[in-house]
């Protein structure tokens, strides 16, 4: 998407949880879905405004090994996971 507008992504970060506290008080800024930037914009005091152009959906994917879905625990916890995001 952000090269369709000539733009280009710089750098990741390995959760998105740490992106508003990453930028904040300097001068840059970041991509992150909506909910999650205004959850954070406070603490971290940062400011949340809209893409100048409008942004696909996308999707989060939940990656584990074979090995794990052979665990009842984890089984259980992937499943979760996915009932609850179907509903979002």
């Amino acid at each position: 998407m952000l090269a369709r507008h000539g733009r280009k992504r710089r750098t990741t970060l390995a959760h998105v949880v740490a992106v508003p506290f990453a930028v904040a008080g300097i001068d840059l800024l970041a991509t992150m879905p909506e909910r999650i930037g205004f959850r954070f914009a406070a603490v971290a005091r940062v400011s949340v405004v809209p893409i100048p152009y409008g942004a696909e959906r996308f999707t989060i994917d939940l990656l584990h090994t074979r090995r794990a879905m052979n665990d009842p625990t984890l089984r259980w916890f992937s499943e979760l996971v996915s009932r609850v995001c179907k509903k979002l």
